[in-house]
Order: C-alpha cells, then structure tokens, then sequence
C-alpha cells in the first residue's frame, strides 16, 4: 500500500511503513549510516560505533525488539534493509546494509 504526502509530487510518493519507520530517530540514524556505506556490509556493533547509540537500541532498529522498538516498523521488516548470517567459528553474527542506494531516503 502506498500513500502520498500531502501535496507531494509523484516521485515523492512513499511507502506507508517506511514513512512510520522513521519517525524513530534511532532508525533514522541507522538508515543513514547504512546508506552512507552501501554497499558494504555492517554488524551492529559497527553500526552503534559509527552513529554513537547503543547495541540494543541499534538492533531494536533494525529487528524490533516487541518492547520499545516494534517489529512491524522495523528497517528489516518494511524491506529498507537487508542481512546475511555469517558464522565466525562457533558464533553467529548477522550483517546488514540498504537494499539499495538511497532508496526510501528519510526527509528531514
């Protein structure tokens, strides 16, 4: 479902959980930090260093945790971002990076 702002033009059309996701300054961050180095991948605690947050406010981002962080405006879950698995030994570890680049690119 999209929806347009109002009075916006048709390249200005959005995605309506897209739009809700960044209203949460933490997303916005992590959206902008994550576009800002496509198309490299990234783990959470490089994302919490580079934008000065916490690891479980950058995961609740990107994951939702149910809790402060809802899971159905989650950067992962509106398809803004996307993640690998990758094992390192015995621990997994999960990357990410924008889907494309500058896709859905929050206003301010």
């Amino acid at each position: 479902m999209t929806k347009k702002k109002y009075g916006a033009s048709d390249e200005e059309i959005i995605v309506d959980g897209a739009s809700r996701s960044f209203q949460s300054e933490e997303r916005r961050n992590v959206y902008q930090y994550i576009t800002l180095i496509y198309p490299e991948w990234v783990s959470v605690g490089g994302i919490a260093k580079n934008i000065r947050s916490d690891r479980a406010n950058v995961r609740g981002a990107l994951k939702g945790d149910g809790k402060r962080y809802s899971k159905k405006l989650a950067l992962t879950t509106v398809g803004l971002v996307e993640y690998r698995k990758v094992v390192i030994g015995r621990y997994n570890v999960y990357l990410y990076r924008a889907k494309c680049k500058g896709s859905n690119t929050p206003n301010q």
